[in-house]
């Protein structure tokens, strides 16, 4: 709800809105001044003149001093308030006396008989009070618009208001909904998706971004397919010398040479190994063979097959669920960390940990080391392909800068995550989160 809700505030449609909605205030508030000012200028100059010279037609009826028969007559005749005040007499066809403070008029004289008068309104009723012979002869109009009419007629206006901004809001909606589409496919390509596409027929400026975009993603997807294909080309017609070399090799007498040619010949078996195997694990659709699996057992043949004598400290949890993946690549992925972390070592016989956990609907493989750890700068770029904390890349200090990046594409196929944290000279700490419920491909 909250989320629903910041995006509606956030919205460009909202904001839109609102920005029609302060000009159409301001253009209102300056249009009703200049009506106010108008009328004020209209009604001084001719309005008020003849309501003044009606009252004053009916002062002269009643006569000086007043005469409250033909007073009353007039009231029952004429929508008018008639209140006569002297000293120690007052008089009112209503019943009401003036409240002074609600007075708002101006003096003045009346034609040629220089009566002193005032004029204006009293609570929005227009009034005229005369002043001869020590009387004060006060008219009020006392006929005012239905109010029932004018709240009606401010329904309308605002019902019909409301119902302008509510068509403004939907046709803005519509013409920029093109921008949602949009942002959902530039996340999805930013996901990883290159091959998505934008489906916006439009023959506006959004189209047009659309267009450039899809244009953006196709070129993208067509320099990794090269990259791709070149690398894996590469890999292929390296091996056919390679297995040439060892032919050789093996028809020659052992010596040094030949020892230290071998161990050359085969870290480049490794090596184009492992970058066949990433390239096929790279992208959404990574072909893995998934069947039930024993993370525990997993972990048991993966010591005994490769790290036998290793400093290895194992801590599986107990029942821990059979869960699907393909084997033989999460076996690769733990025999990759406990490589790493053998090699991050600061002594051959420092232990490496590894355990396992449950945590929700996930399970945790983590492989700790007590090595001389990971700078903080270099620890989000060690998955990339050929990336080496050491700039000098010797073979004693690592190997291709392959192993994490394979690591990684591994576990992104199964749906999982790698985390990696790590402190320089204390130690690093490597898991693997795989969700319990595999997705297929």
């Amino acid at each position: 709800m909250t989320l629903s809700f910041d995006r509606f505030r956030h919205s460009l449609s909202v904001k839109l809105v609102g920005v029609f909605l302060l000009t159409a205030t301001i253009l209102v508030g300056l249009l009703w001044t200049l009506l106010d000012i108008t009328f004020d200028q209209q009604f001084s100059e001719n309005i008020r003149p003849h309501f003044n010279k009606y009252l004053i037609a009916l002062q002269e009826q009643i006569g000086s001093p007043p005469d409250l028969k033909t007073a009353l007559r007039i009231v029952n005749d004429v929508p008018v308030d008639i209140i006569i005040e002297a000293p120690g007499y007052k008089w009112s066809s209503s019943g009401e006396f003036i409240d002074k403070n609600h007075l708002d008029v101006k003096l003045q004289r009346i034609g040629e008989t220089g009566l002193l008068s005032e004029s204006g309104f009293y609570k929005q009723h227009f009034i005229l009070r005369i002043f001869d012979q020590g009387h004060i002869t006060s008219f009020i109009i006392t006929e005012s618009p239905d109010q029932w009419l004018i709240y009606k007629k401010i329904g309308i206006i605002v019902g019909v208001t409301l119902l302008v901004i509510a068509l403004l809001y939907f046709a803005i909606h519509i013409l920029f909904r093109p921008v949602g589409q949009i942002e959902r496919g530039i996340r999805i390509i930013g996901g990883g998706q290159i091959s998505h596409r934008l489906t916006i027929n439009r023959k506006d400026e959004f189209g047009s971004l659309s267009t450039s975009i899809n244009q953006m993603a196709a070129n993208i997807e067509n320099m990794l397919e090269a990259k791709h294909q070149l690398l894996l080309a590469i890999s292929h017609e390296l091996r056919t010398p390679i297995t040439r070399a060892k032919i050789a090799l093996s028809m020659l007498d052992d010596s040094a040479a030949k020892e230290s040619i071998v161990e050359d010949i085969e870290e480049m078996q490794l090596l184009i190994h492992e970058l066949l195997e990433s390239e096929r694990m790279r992208g959404q659709h990574a072909i893995i063979s998934l069947k039930p699996t024993d993370i525990n057992e997993l972990i048991y043949q993966t010591q005994g097959r490769f790290f036998a004598d290793a400093p290895l400290t194992l801590e599986l949890a107990k029942s821990l669920p059979i869960i699907t993946v393909d084997a033989k690549r999460i076996g690769l992925a733990i025999k990759n960390l406990i490589k790493n972390a053998l090699t991050a070592s600061k002594k051959p016989t420092d232990p490496v940990t590894i355990t396992t956990s449950t945590r929700s609907d996930k399970l945790l493989i983590t492989v700790t080391d007590q090595g001389v750890g990971i700078d903080k700068k270099h620890l989000k770029k060690v998955t990339e392909p050929f990336y080496r904390t050491d700039s000098s890349r010797q073979r004693k200090t690592g190997g291709f800068g392959i192993g994490l990046y394979l690591i990684k594409e591994i576990i992104q196929a199964h749906h999982g995550e790698l985390i990696l944290t790590s402190e320089p000279g204390k130690g690093t700490r490597a898991s693997i989160v795989l969700p319990m419920q595999q997705q297929r491909n």
